[in-house]
């Protein structure tokens, strides 16, 4: 992903591979991060619901912190919703895709400077999670943990474990913030 100028902040400007730091924050334009998602999807409506379809059952969905298993009755209910607030469902699904953790993946590989840490899953993995939250306006909170781990004789080593949390305001399209949590520095 190219990033272009004013793309995005960074609230503190220390690596994570820094052991003072614990949490960091990135805010995100809104706008430059949809429309490159979008772009992804070569603008189709279809790639956009071919890839919520797959990813649905290998996330955990919740809709106002209540776990939906049923991809019917979620695609319902936010396409009741939308349509009552005159947005798109599908502008709105592909934020609900894997493909949302595209840039903060590329940000937290950016921030680690040493080449001999990398980043994975953990060993019992965890799920990505969606979280939308519509009271007022609809929010969607994705949560996912991650390791920082080094491999010395054949034997990987995790360093660190790392929450990053996202909260993408859908409706009023301000600014995407991204937080990376050191969960635990070992």
């Amino acid at each position: 992903m190219k990033r272009e100028k004013n793309e995005f902040i960074i609230i503190n400007e220390n690596k994570l591979d820094n052991v003072n730091e614990n949490e960091y924050i990135v805010l995100l334009d809104y706008k430059l991060y949809s429309q490159k998602i979008y772009n992804s999807y070569n603008k189709n409506y279809d790639n956009i619901f071919t890839q919520f379809n797959n990813d649905y059952h290998r996330c955990i969905f919740k809709i106002n912190d209540n776990i939906e298993t049923d991809i019917e009755i979620f695609i319902d209910y936010f396409e009741f919703l939308l349509h009552q607030k005159n947005r798109n469902i599908y502008k709105f699904l592909m934020l609900c895709t894997q493909a949302s953790m595209g840039c903060p993946l590329e940000l937290l590989y950016t921030s680690v400077n040493n080449i001999n840490i990398y980043i994975g899953e953990l060993k019992n993995s965890s799920n990505l999670i969606f979280n939308i939250k519509c009271k007022n306006t609809i929010n969607i909170e994705i949560t996912k943990i991650l390791r920082l781990f080094i491999v010395e004789n054949g034997i990987d080593k995790t360093l660190k474990i790392i929450k990053i949390k996202m909260y993408i305001p859908f409706n009023t399209k301000e600014k995407i913030i991204i937080v990376y949590k050191i969960l635990k520095n070992i």
